[in-house]
């Protein structure tokens, strides 16, 4: 049977988390709490524990800490942990129905990258007392500026490399070719025009070296290339 995996940023509250998450199937639940702690933190922490009191002999549970307050480096740990999964052969869905409106954009645009479900429960209320939820609803995210297979692969060799001095160490790194290959040159084009079309949708940064163009990847290019992979 396909598991279906739940990835659930902990906020205050736990009914709108838990009762959303009962509307599906779950077999497995993340979830994200915060790297730093605080008094909201602590908090989270307890509601986490409620959690694993309540659900913790009939699911697997995991947690995995984040920098709450960094969009692109949540995000980035939200989407590997969707594609960790995936591979496994899991369905992914992301609960963003307690979370803090930061970690809300993280899940959203790591649910843009990956294809996985988000979905928010929408809480109920009588005389200002939290009774439980009215319903819960997906979000279809808007998709993201995309990378071509070519443009993936560059992404994909910064991801894992870092910084690079060059074009032509990418084309060494990505093609073995050395300058003195035939062919080389017009490899060297080639990868100029995609470097060109990758900075326009910010997904690298470049800068003059002397006259080498060093080549980065932006946070929103690093999200691409673990989104995607």
């Amino acid at each position: 049977m396909k598991k279906t995996v739940h990835i659930i940023p902990v906020g205050h509250t736990k009914t709108t988390l838990t009762e959303g998450m009962r509307q599906y199937p779950f077999h497995k639940i993340i979830l994200v709490l915060g790297k730093t702690a605080g008094p909201g933190e602590k908090k989270a922490e307890a509601v986490a524990a409620e959690i694993r009191g309540e659900f913790g002999k009939v699911a697997e549970i995991e947690e995995i800490h984040v920098e709450l307050d960094d969009i692109y480096t949540a995000a980035i740990a939200i989407a590997k942990n969707i594609r960790a999964e995936e591979k496994q052969g899991s369905t992914v869905m992301v609960n963003a129905s307690g979370s803090l409106r930061t970690i809300g954009i993280s899940c959203y645009l790591a649910c843009a990258v990956t294809g996985a479900t988000l979905y928010v429960a929408l809480p109920a209320y009588e005389k200002g007392v939290l009774t439980g939820i009215r319903q819960v609803q997906t979000v279809p995210p808007a998709p993201l500026k995309d990378a071509g297979r070519e443009e993936l692969l560059i992404l994909k060799y910064l991801n894992k490399h870092g910084t690079l001095d060059s074009v032509d160490t990418l084309i060494q790194g990505l093609r073995g070719l050395e300058k003195t290959a035939q062919g080389f040159q017009k490899e060297r084009a080639r990868m100029s025009y995609h470097i060109k079309k990758l900075r326009k949708k910010g997904f690298i940064e470049t800068g003059k070296d002397g006259k080498n163009l060093r080549t980065t990847l932006t946070p929103l290019g690093r999200l691409i290339a673990v989104g995607k992979s």
